[in-house]
């Protein structure tokens, strides 16, 4: 949030007070390279995050050849430091998810703005009591600050709560990732034991074939 603000200071020429001329300060041009910026940068971590999973599904494959359960434990537990990054992306993209929604906010203001004047209606605008407005939505901001701090103090003290029991269930889900293993292994063995008795009742056949013959 911290970030954001200081972006919005920074794009609207702001100096520790928002601006009356934040709008008229602020091109579309301005707006649609710091929307491109920020696409990069999701399109990046969304790249990050799919090389991520194709890490921990080529995991998941050796442990399932893996030889034995300590073996098995290492690739789960290395699966587990793969998603531990995959959940930190996720985090990333819903900040970036957040700023894009601001900056396309700000766009289709710029673009109402647009049509406003293209329509004549400009002088109509002008006669409403901007300071008053401004004064709402600072209010409004504020106290919807102020909300989202409780929040995150109440969200802070769960996780924390949390944290307690954290070792036993990531211990519980490194032997689940152990489970599947063990199963999609055993699924494998089963696979080639019916294909054995294929092939050994396909050569009694044609031994059958042949003595009859």
């Amino acid at each position: 949030m911290t970030k954001l603000i200081n972006w919005l200071k920074a794009l609207f020429g702001t100096k520790g007070k928002v601006s009356r001329q934040t709008l008229q300060n602020v091109s579309a041009e301005d707006i649609r390279r710091e929307k491109i910026k920020v696409e990069q940068t999701e399109n990046r971590v969304t790249r990050e995050i799919e090389e991520l999973e194709q890490q921990k599904d080529a995991l998941f494959s050796k442990g399932v050849s893996a030889g034995s359960d300590r073996q098995k434990l290492q690739y789960a537990r290395k699966i587990k430091e793969l998603d531990a990054q995959v959940q930190a992306r996720d985090q990333q993209l819903a900040l970036i998810s957040r700023n894009l929604r601001v900056l396309n906010g700000i766009a289709q203001l710029k673009e109402n703005e647009r049509v406003l004047r293209d329509l004549g209606m400009e002088g109509l605008v002008n006669k409403m009591d901007l300071t008053e407005l401004q004064t709402y939505v600072e209010k409004a901001t504020v106290e919807g600050q102020f909300h989202m701090e409780k929040f995150n103090e109440i969200l802070g003290a769960l996780q924390s709560a949390e944290g307690v029991y954290k070792f036993e269930s990531d211990d519980a889900d490194t032997l689940a990732i152990l489970d599947q293993m063990n199963r999609a292994a055993d699924l494998r063995v089963r696979d080639g034991v019916r294909l054995a008795e294929m092939a050994i009742q396909k050569e009694a056949a044609l031994s059958n074939e042949a003595v009859a013959g």
